[in-house]
């Protein structure tokens, strides 16, 4: 089965977006730049450098669970991605009980990432720079 190298990051090239075929592996239907976060409805995919930051910093909130990302036709597929499962999820009825001291993160719909300000920190001082950090919620370093 042929792999992809993860390209490098090119601004303004549309991410690609990804769906969880039945038997678990997330199948390409929007090719685009491999980055380093693929949210979807129903997942969280990183790659690393980040999957190291997360379970360096937060490794007691969640589980990654590596992940097969491939394209079904083409067989194609990009290697060194993970599911993030956040121990804990945030909706608008809970979201104001949550802490966001420390290293923390959290699922939000299940297709979002919220990360505490510490995490959000080091993701930036580590050199992950092409995420944005959503300003909605001002007690949380924002969605990912």
């Amino acid at each position: 089965m042929p792999e992809t190298e993860l390209p490098e990051d090119q601004p303004g090239v549309r991410a690609m977006q990804c769906y969880r075929l039945q038997d678990g592996r997330f199948h390409v239907v929007r090719e685009g730049r491999a980055s380093v976060l693929i949210a979807g409805g129903d997942h969280i995919l990183v790659r690393e450098p980040l999957a190291s930051i997360l379970r360096e910093l937060c490794g007691h909130c969640l589980e990654l669970v590596p992940a097969v990302v491939m394209q079904v036709v083409s067989r194609e597929s990009w290697p060194g991605y993970f599911e993030v499962l956040p121990q804990e999820q945030i909706d608008p009825d809970t979201v104001s009980a949550a802490d966001p001291s420390g290293y923390m993160v959290w699922g939000f719909g299940r297709g979002c990432l919220f990360v505490s300000p510490a995490v959000r920190r080091e993701i930036l001082q580590r050199g992950i720079d092409e995420l944005h950090f959503s300003k909605g919620f001002s007690r949380f370093a924002g969605a990912a």
